[in-house]
């Protein structure tokens, strides 16, 4: 059993039975016990278990590439290579229009998150557009 499994566990029994083995698995003192148990609640119930389990949004069409303006705070992957002008690239090969003509991509706006390329790349993509 690893800790992820840990948040999966059906009764506070389980969660018991797993803390006590890593007890005496790693001859924890009492006091770190309690850290850990004060460590392993702030997971199960704060914000550190989207922090650090959570997988990253794929981004496998330009439809998804350009829902990220919806979430600037998140943690995005790229999964295949994206052409602008290659409808294999859109979930709807017709709404190619919106980012290809007229002023093009419309800018996201202050990216925060993070966005890992994998490998892959972003071509052919146009932005037509005065700067104000």
């Amino acid at each position: 059993m690893n800790i992820k499994n840990l948040f999966f566990m059906n009764s506070f029994k389980q969660q018991k039975i797993f803390i006590n083995t890593l007890k005496t698995v790693l001859g924890l003192k009492e006091s770190c016990l309690i850290r850990l148990k004060i460590f392993i609640l702030f997971l199960i119930f704060g914000v550190g278990l989207n922090f650090v389990f959570a997988q990253p949004s794929e981004i496998n069409s330009i439809e998804d590439l350009d829902a990220i303006r919806n979430g600037l705070a998140g943690s995005y992957i790229l999964m295949t290579n994206l052409d602008f002008n290659n409808p294999d690239s859109y979930d709807d090969p017709t709404s190619s229009i919106a980012y290809t003509t007229g002023d093009g991509w419309e800018p996201i706006g202050t990216f925060t998150g993070n966005f890992e390329d994998n490998g892959y790349k972003i071509i052919n993509l146009c932005i037509d557009r005065d700067a104000t």
